[in-house]
């Protein structure tokens, strides 16, 4: 059972990374750079890997996974909606919302949004499943800006 939620994760990532990489070169190649261009002037590596990796994927998952689900929930459990068009009205609001926080340019945007819509999918699918959707979804929030953070800085 572990095994086939670990593999569920790595493929979210995978899926993250795909859109983010395709969006980059789009960015790059017909949009003059403009994904590149963040407003985040970080004081060390070690600060930027610290809130990047660490933090900000504890406290995304507890404000725009749990919080928005949990508000979400007790706003439409009034409404005799299926539960499919429930999980997937909370993974768009969720996503809009997650994207809105993340405004360094209307590329990233776009970027957010997409990447939330896998991140609320993922809360969704290990809610159903009953397994540590917060930390499920912080790890695989880690993993992806990891990824993210290792490629930046070694490749580019």
């Amino acid at each position: 059972m572990v095994y086939k939620h670990f593999r569920f994760a790595i493929a979210i990532v995978a899926l993250q990374l795909l859109i983010t990489f395709s969006l980059a070169c789009l960015s790059h190649h017909l949009l003059d750079g403009v994904m590149s261009r963040n407003t985040i002037e970080w004081k060390s590596l070690m600060e930027e890997f610290c809130l990047v990796v660490v933090v900000a994927p504890l406290l995304e998952t507890l404000i725009f996974q749990l919080s928005v689900y949990d508000a979400f929930q007790f706003l439409i459990k009034k409404l005799n909606l299926k539960r499919n068009t429930k999980d997937g009205l909370f993974i768009i609001s969720a996503s809009l919302v997650f994207s809105a926080f993340h405004n360094y340019n209307w590329l990233y945007h776009v970027s957010a949004f997409l990447g939330g819509i896998c991140l609320n999918y993922a809360y969704v699918y290990f809610t159903k499943a009953n397994f540590y959707p917060y930390w499920s979804v912080t790890f695989i929030h880690c993993l992806y800006n990891f990824l993210v953070f290792v490629i930046r800085h070694t490749l580019l």
